[in-house]
């Protein structure tokens, strides 16, 4: 009986380099490197029948029972999707230690263009012209470079089709100190198919004066000035707990205080407790506030200009919204 713990196998090639690479890919191998190391398919066969290992893809083995880590589940698609397959996309992200990323539990890997690869659950598998351009020199396991799984992220659109909820992933990310503006335009230079590319760009611009000022500046542009909303004070500074904390904007004379949210959808618990205290700071000050997010300002500005009209007139607001243009879809207006 052979056994990785002990090092010991009746037909293996030396145990040491069985166990290393065993430890290298957080217990997962391929059927070609048990070969090229000296095993032969009738011991696999036998460690699988024994429970000892498990199928998880075809041609691919973890070494042990119970349900794989992120880790193992990673190397599975990248030994799968070999020769030339890198983490790519979200599951780089993770990788590199971005915080608060939405996780469908889908594995991404990039190969390139020419493969052909079938399904594989849990898998999602990008063929991408140039990979090797975009590869990190050294990481493990091999992963796209951080600043191009950002762009590719930030381009795909969400479950319904729509870009906004993803592209606050580039404010995130500087946020986070992982990576500058500087090295995302660069990363963008290389990317010139890219599908949003030109507001990508703009992002970028916007990010590099100020974190969320993309959302701030759409917000001017598409949701107040675009529909003739009165213009509220921006940058308002309050005092939480005897700290100094600013608002994003307020509508003095409504009491309506208004707070954009440029994250990517899952708050820290710090950050939450911060957008409670500074409501409860507001409610005690006789204001209502008014949150949104990228897909209320980027994918519905009509809609948002609508309800924030609403709040604004139940408070006091004599005016209307107007049509931001031909294809406005300010409800009401026909």
């Amino acid at each position: 009986m052979s056994s990785i713990a002990t090092g010991r196998y009746d037909d293996a090639g030396p145990p040491t380099e069985l166990s290393t690479l065993v430890g290298a890919q957080a217990g997962v191998v391929s059927r070609g490197q048990l070969l090229e190391l000296g095993l032969t398919d009738s011991t696999v066969k036998a460690h699988l029948k024994a429970g000892r290992w498990q199928r998880v893809h075809t041609g691919v083995f973890a070494t042990f029972t119970g349900d794989l880590s992120e880790l193992a589940a990673i190397w599975a698609g990248l030994l799968v999707a070999a020769p030339d397959a890198v983490v790519s996309h979200a599951t780089a992200l993770r990788l590199f230690g971005m915080r608060g990323l939405p996780d469908d539990g889908r594995i991404h890997v990039s190969v390139s263009h020419q493969r052909q690869i079938g399904a594989k659950p849990g898998l999602v598998v990008h063929r991408r012209c140039r990979l090797a351009a975009v590869v990190h020199p050294s990481r493990q396991p091999p992963s796209v470079r951080l600043e191009d799984a950002v762009l590719h992220v930030a381009a795909a659109p969400d479950q319904d089709g729509r870009q906004a909820g993803r592209i606050a992933v580039i404010a995130d990310v500087c946020q986070q100190r992982l990576t500058n503006v500087t090295r995302l335009r660069a990363a963008l230079d290389l990317l010139p198919v890219l599908p949003g590319r030109r507001t990508l760009a703009g992002v970028l611009d916007d990010v590099a004066v100020g974190a969320h000022s993309y959302l701030e500046l759409s917000y001017l542009r598409r949701v107040e000035k675009a529909h003739g909303l009165p213009r509220m004070e921006r940058q308002a500074a309050a005092s939480v707990g005897g700290r100094r904390i600013w608002r994003d904007g307020w509508y003095p004379e409504f009491g309506v205080a208004h707070e954009l949210d440029g994250r990517l959808g899952h708050e820290w618990s710090t950050d939450r407790r911060q957008d409670r205290l500074r409501d409860l700071t507001a409610a005690g000050e006789g204001l209502i506030t008014v949150r949104h997010g990228y897909a209320d300002v980027v994918d519905e500005p009509c809609l948002t200009a609508h309800l924030v009209a609403a709040v604004l007139q139940a408070r006091g607001w004599t005016g209307r919204p107007r049509r931001c243009g031909k294809a406005c879809r300010l409800p009401g207006l026909g």
